[in-house]
């Protein structure tokens, strides 16, 4: 789970494509995902797991309906193209 919302945050904040608060909480959810393998050395490591996984969920349904559905580059190209006969 830390992998998916790291693999989505970043890329979607260099570009700005998201909202500044959720590229924060993403990129919190995934530092806790990546730390919650700790839990096979440290028992008390273990509420890492439901920290990430469920706001996880939440986080995911939040970049859904954040994410535009065209990037600016995609429409700058449509746009510069000539129209075919």
């Amino acid at each position: 789970m830390g992998l998916l919302i790291a693999g989505i945050t970043i890329p979607s904040a260099i570009q700005r494509l998201l909202p500044r608060w959720i590229v924060v909480l993403g990129l919190v959810l995934a530092v806790a995902g990546e730390l919650s393998w700790l839990h096979l050395v440290v028992p008390s490591a273990l509420f890492l797991i439901p920290l990430t996984r469920f706001p996880g969920f939440i986080w995911i349904i939040a970049v859904g309906f954040s994410l535009p559905k065209t990037t600016p580059l995609r429409i700058a190209l449509s746009s510069a193209q000539p129209a075919s006969a």
